[in-house]
């Protein structure tokens, strides 16, 4: 005769997988694990963008200073230009003074350039006679050697005449 058991006996699922739970409990701890270590270097990574954004800030700072004093530099260079310029064409007082007064009224002088062999006078005047009136004056003040017309013409108002006029020295 068959014995059949109605009421079979239950195994638990423990029984039925016992390493389960070890292994859930070990995945969690690798995990924990993982975590902390991301969390570590995390920090780490944080702590060095600090780091560099103050950095950042400091070179800022910087490029500021340079970019302030590269453009004194280049004020100061554009000034030194001009005093090179200046000094080169610098003309004696006396002569400035004895021009001045040989100059006739109705004589304006807009330029004078000196050279070592020779000065350079432009100007305005009202009339021709005035230009030559002050021609003659230049070469009867013995300060020069030769004195020369090199240029007259009428100016583009039509008020008056442009002169250039050279006197070797």
């Amino acid at each position: 005769m068959l014995k059949i058991n109605l009421l079979p006996e239950k195994r638990s699922p423990e029984g039925r997988f016992p390493w389960i739970i070890p292994c859930l409990i070990l995945l969690i701890l690798l995990c924990l694990l993982l975590y902390s270590l991301q969390r570590r270097r995390i920090s780490l990574l944080e702590g060095e963008t600090r780091t560099l954004i103050s950095q950042i800030e400091r070179l800022k700072a910087i490029e500021d200073s340079v970019a302030n004093l590269k453009s004194k530099d280049e004020k100061l260079r554009e000034k030194i230009t001009i005093f090179n310029t200046i000094s080169r064409k610098r003309i004696p007082p006396q002569l400035l003074n004895r021009i001045a007064e040989l100059r006739p009224k109705g004589v304006q002088i807009r330029e004078i350039s000196l050279n070592p062999d020779f000065a350079e006078v432009k100007g305005k005047a009202w009339t021709n006679r005035h230009a030559a009136r002050f021609v003659q004056r230049l070469k009867e003040s013995g300060s020069f050697n030769q004195v020369n017309l090199i240029q007259l013409k009428p100016l583009e108002s039509g008020e008056g005449i442009s002169f250039i006029i050279r006197a070797e020295r």
